[in-house]
């Protein structure tokens, strides 16, 4: 599937940003556990579709699940962090 760099660029942007409000929700002791899987699912299409620009994604969700969770999150993050 061939997506369009308007769409990449605006998937990337969301993801980014639900990421970032999730971070900043938990932090204020704010959990949403549905909206951690939206972004898990999120990014687990992004990274099948749009392989060369997750990488940053991948790396700021795992920072958000080492908070979320407490501990150091490993592994592929889309599928749910059980791959190291």
């Amino acid at each position: 599937m061939e997506i369009p760099l308007g769409v990449v660029t605006c998937l990337y942007g969301g993801i980014l940003e639900e990421i970032v409000s999730a971070e900043r929700n938990q932090r204020l002791g704010i959990s949403d556990s549905r909206k951690i899987e939206r972004i898990r699912e999120a990014l687990g299409f992004y990274k099948e579709h749009c392989v060369l620009s997750s990488y940053v994604l991948e790396e700021k969700f795992n920072k958000l699940l080492q908070l979320v969770e407490g501990a150091p999150a490993a592994g592929d993050v889309a599928a749910g962090g059980q791959e190291k």
